[in-house]
């Protein structure tokens, strides 16, 4: 069975890539545990004064665009 037979690529709700983009920041961010550095220095709580701006930034940016994501087919 290929790549292509076992995925499909389906639409999701603007809440749903939202979600799924801060759950992912939050996931990154606690596998850190704040150790993380950025060009300025250690990350800390700075990063959600920087990551979640720039994650509902690109969400208004792209608001009539639509979201898709990748999942796997069921079966077999």
């Amino acid at each position: 069975m290929t790549i292509s037979q076992r995925l499909k690529i389906v639409p999701v709700r603007r809440l749903e890539h939202l979600t799924f983009n801060l759950c992912n920041f939050n996931f990154f961010r606690k596998s850190e545990r704040g150790k993380a550095m950025l060009f300025f220095g250690n990350s800390g709580s700075l990063s959600v004064l920087i990551a979640v701006p720039y994650i509902l930034g690109c969400e208004l940016a792209f608001l009539r665009d639509e979201r898709y994501f990748v999942r796997l087919k069921k079966g077999r």
